[in-house]
């Protein structure tokens, strides 16, 4: 099920202004932040539209965290971060997803909450961007 209303659920050319796709997990999408500022920072998202977690089945909890748990060790495995932030809030983007951030302890906000919008903003390539994604698409379990 899409909401009408919701962007994240109907505009893909703005999506892909922000991210790129990875590929599909069992129950979410799985995007590559075009913002590189933390290196390997992807978001898993939702395929139906959920605001939050509490309005998921047990069963599709259970799938959201197999997912996040998939990314997160694709990622731990490609750019071996000291730490993996996750953020979920949801207040302005009303689309269940789930931020997956890793930190160095020499990178910026190491110690702190990451920032949503990095100024200025890292961007990569588009060989570095496909060289990023296939390395992590490699690594999902």
């Amino acid at each position: 099920m899409k909401d009408p209303n919701c962007h994240f659920c109907t505009d893909f050319v703005k999506r892909e202004q922000f991210m790129l796709p990875i590929c599909e997990l069992e129950i979410t999408d799985l995007f590559l932040y075009r913002d590189q500022s933390y290196y390997g920072r992807v978001l898993v998202a939702l395929k139906e539209h959920r605001k939050e977690i509490a309005d998921l089945s047990q069963e599709e909890g259970e799938a959201f965290m197999r997912d996040l748990g998939k990314a997160s060790r694709a990622v731990k495995a490609v750019v071996n971060p000291a730490k993996i932030n996750y953020g979920m809030f949801s207040d302005k983007l009303a689309h269940l997803h789930c931020h997956i951030v890793p930190k160095q302890v020499d990178g910026p906000d190491y110690g702190g909450m990451f920032q949503m919008a990095c100024n200025p903003p890292v961007h990569l390539s588009e060989e570095e961007y496909a060289k990023l994604i296939g390395e992590i698409k490699a690594n999902l379990e």
